[in-house]
């Protein structure tokens, strides 16, 4: 049973240790982010590894405060250098994003550079997949962990090497974001999945994590879902909504994910705000912080009030056609009873 984050703030230091150091394992769509919010928060110096020298060099460019290190996977298989094994080791906060790998079948920060890892305050992001098929169920952080598929089961494993470690585990829903979301043209797909899909904005995981090293919590575990795990068809319904329906492109896509369940985020809730504590304040935030999508918005906004006022004028015309019609029939009506009324007369004469 993973304890309650109550008993984590008590066995916390009483004066957490502000991040002077920041590792972050995997510098990908959500690893920037998290590197990013740890140096805006803190001003902190941030280091992280990526797969190749292209993106260390992109990210040197356009990141001067962020120290990138190549962590070799795929040629030599020795993971980071030795300045990338020294900015491991000197690190006061250790977040790892990256998923285990077929190579390893193991967290490879820990596979190839256990030695670096010594009582620093660690992070490491997990998956809600971990919990495999429950059914729609809601579940916490207390169910049997059902998974079946390899990956799913790889990050099981990695959950329990990091826990060596007293490292804070988050399990995140599907992360979704700027450039990763269904107002996305690429992305916008139809869907009529009733499925429920635990999802989470990549900003709250950013912000889940600096409240996380605040109260220097460890040893725990904790759903990074919101409030609200709707299916992917609603939230689909509620971006054709904002932007205007997707163009059709085929068939819709048939839900994806490891089983069903509903993830319950009261351990979150305890120490922190969700931004988007459902898909619709996440889109909104999407929509409002990218000019493109709120200039297609604005458009939608523009069709659905001329929509409205055609209705109004067709209610209107509809009601003039009723009243028409409620003129004749009366008249109709009148013209029959003056015709009884003569034929009454005329046979009493």
């Amino acid at each position: 049973m993973t304890p309650p984050l109550q008993f984590a703030f008590l066995v916390a230091t009483a004066t957490a240790l502000q991040p002077e150091r920041v590792f972050i394992g995997g510098l990908g769509y959500c690893g920037l982010r998290i590197a990013e919010k740890f140096h805006d928060t803190y001003g902190c110096n941030v280091a992280g590894c990526v797969r190749s020298a292209e993106k260390q060099a992109a990210l040197t460019k356009n990141y001067p405060w962020l120290e990138a290190h190549v962590l070799d996977l795929d040629n030599t298989y020795q993971g980071l250098d030795a300045d990338g094994r020294e900015a491991l080791a000197r690190a006061t906060h250790i977040v790892e994003t990256v998923a285990p790998i077929a190579d390893f079948d193991e967290d490879p920060l820990l596979a190839l550079h256990a030695d670096c890892f010594d009582n620093q305050w660690v992070a490491y992001l997990s998956s809600t997949g971990v919990y495999g098929d429950h059914a729609g169920s809601w579940i916490d952080e207390n169910a049997a962990l059902l998974c079946t598929d390899a990956k799913s089961k790889a990050r099981v494993g990695a959950e329990e090497a990091f826990a060596k470690h007293d490292a804070v585990v988050l399990r995140l829903g599907g992360i979704y974001g700027p450039g990763r979301s269904l107002l996305d043209a690429q992305r916008r797909t139809a869907s009529t999945s009733e499925k429920p899909v635990n999802r989470i904005h990549v900003d709250d995981i950013a912000g889940l994590l600096i409240a996380l090293a605040d109260r220097d919590v460890r040893s725990t575990t904790l759903n990074a879902v919101d409030d609200d795990p709707a299916p992917r068809s609603a939230v689909s319904a509620f971006a054709d909504e904002l932007i205007g329906p997707a163009k059709a492109k085929g068939a819709a896509k048939p839900s994806r994910g490891t089983g069903s369940k509903r993830c319950r985020n009261e351990k979150l809730r305890e120490v922190y705000e969700l931004l988007a504590p459902t898909y619709r304040e996440g889109l909104l935030r999407i929509k409002d912080a990218d000019p493109a999508i709120a200039a297609a918005a604005r458009r939608q906004e523009r069709i659905a009030a001329a929509q409205r006022d055609l209705q109004a004028v067709a209610l209107a015309d509809q009601r003039a056609d009723v009243e028409s019609g409620e003129t004749y029939w009366m008249r109709g009506k009148y013209q029959e009873l003056q015709r009884l009324a003569a034929e009454d007369s005329s046979s009493e004469a």
